[in-house]
């Protein structure tokens, strides 16, 4: 079976996929099987090589602040010997809170640096699609899974989504810079939805909370700039709502265009 549906983004831990209850009977024993034979593929092998990103730390640029101190909610971020920010790698979940908390931007996911989403938006932007342009910025533990598993969703009912949608991969909710919504709007995306999790289920712990107090801040700023708050728009999921997913996009589409087409364009 296919062992991709129980896979998690922790190595070693496995999950049986919810059932539906207009599955058939022979989908739902699949959906174990694919489990078990996920874990059985891990144990058979002699050793487990555990990838693991990290935040990386700019000396020059640091100031000793500790804002990442009392960011970090693992720990992670401590002031060496010299007042400078280290980070320790055991316990970092490279989520990129302490990146959006650096006021002077000193720190960085290795993997996905601040610049190669900056550019992404820009890159997205440049797309050709037809109709209103959204992008999506999905979280790495609850929007992207969705997303991935929306495409069983489209194939199996034969429905689907625009393809103006772009999605962007970001670590995690806590992760979302401001600064990349508002250079989307400035790149002419019609609207941006953020996809991460739910309440409660944030992979790293309280992200999706430090977004909120972000984003309330930010509405403002659009607001200011002219540009309808309202094109902003806040996704809660989980990683197997691919169901949902599709259905969230369709509704997110049908609010931005209203907001766009009724103002003569996006703004």
């Amino acid at each position: 079976p296919d062992t991709h549906p129980a896979e998690t983004i922790d190595p070693g831990i496995m999950v049986v996929p919810p059932r539906r209850s207009d599955m058939l009977e022979r989908d739902k024993v699949a959906s174990a099987d694919a489990a078990a034979m996920a874990l059985v593929l891990k144990l058979s092998q002699e050793s487990i090589t555990h990838y693991r990103d990290v935040s990386a730390v700019d000396e020059t640029l640091c100031g000793g602040c500790a804002s990442c101190v009392r960011t970090c909610a693992f720990g992670a971020c401590t002031l060496d010997e010299n007042g400078l920010s280290h980070v320790d790698i055991r316990r970092c979940r490279a989520c990129g809170k302490c990146v959006v908390g650096c006021p002077v931007g000193a720190r960085d996911i290795v993997s996905s640096p601040h610049d190669y989403l900056l550019e992404a938006v820009r890159e997205l932007a440049d797309v050709e699609a037809e109709g209103d342009k959204v992008l999506g910025f999905l979280c790495s533990g609850c929007g992207y899974p969705a997303a991935d598993g929306a495409s069983d969703f489209v194939a199996e009912r034969g429905v689907g989504y625009p393809t103006s949608f772009l999605p962007l991969r970001i670590p995690c909710g806590g992760r979302l810079d401001t600064l990349y919504v508002l250079e989307a709007f400035k790149a002419g995306f019609d609207g941006v939805c953020v996809y991460r999790c739910r309440e409660g289920h944030c992979h790293n712990l309280i992200g999706n909370l430090d977004m909120d107090r972000r984003i309330n801040l930010l509405r403002t700023v659009l607001r200011s700039r002219n540009i309808d708050d309202a094109r902003l728009r806040i996704v809660d999921i989980s990683p197997f709502e691919g169901d949902r997913f599709v259905e969230s996009v369709d509704a997110v589409y049908s609010t931005i265009s209203t907001l766009v087409n009724g103002k003569g364009g996006p703004q």
